[in-house]
């Protein structure tokens, strides 16, 4: 039930949120995961370069910030997964505990999932911009580029 003080009413509203409560990883996905996490770090290693070569010149540059908004989303994304983790193996042990006959409350798992979801589309749509930034100079693209 949602309550909405300027019309004084209640709405009712249902809502499904589908998530995986178990999160099985294939050896591969696991690599994938450890190479991501490294050029994340990679990725810091440059960008702290460039902020000690260039000084004040390089937060003048818009790309700059963009660039450390891809690598801060990046690792509350990391977070946010830890997070999710965590709270599913809690409610695993609380269901194996109960063994099924009490309700689990699953919207903190859900309200983690949502951020996660969120996160990975901005930090999407920054790396998406930033690609497009280094493919400017191909004609097609620079096109695209003036549409956005």
């Amino acid at each position: 039930m949602e309550y909405l003080p300027s019309m004084g009413c209640l709405i009712p509203r249902v809502s499904f949120q589908p998530l995986k409560l178990v999160q099985l990883y294939t050896n591969i996905e696991l690599i994938y995961i450890i190479i991501y996490l490294f050029l994340i770090r990679y990725y810091i290693y440059i960008k702290i370069r460039l902020i000690i070569e260039h000084r004040l010149s390089y937060i003048k540059q818009i790309w700059s910030y963009i660039n450390w908004t891809i690598i801060i989303f990046s690792w509350i994304g990391v977070g946010f997964h830890f997070m999710r983790q965590a709270e599913l193996k809690r409610l695993g042990k609380l269901f194996k505990f109960s063994h099924g006959y009490y309700p689990i409350n699953l919207q903190f798992v859900s309200y983690l999932n949502n951020l996660l979801t969120d996160q990975l589309g901005f930090c999407c749509f920054f790396t998406t911009i930033k690609l497009l930034h280094l493919l400017r100079f191909n004609r097609r693209f620079t096109l695209l580029w003036l549409t956005l």
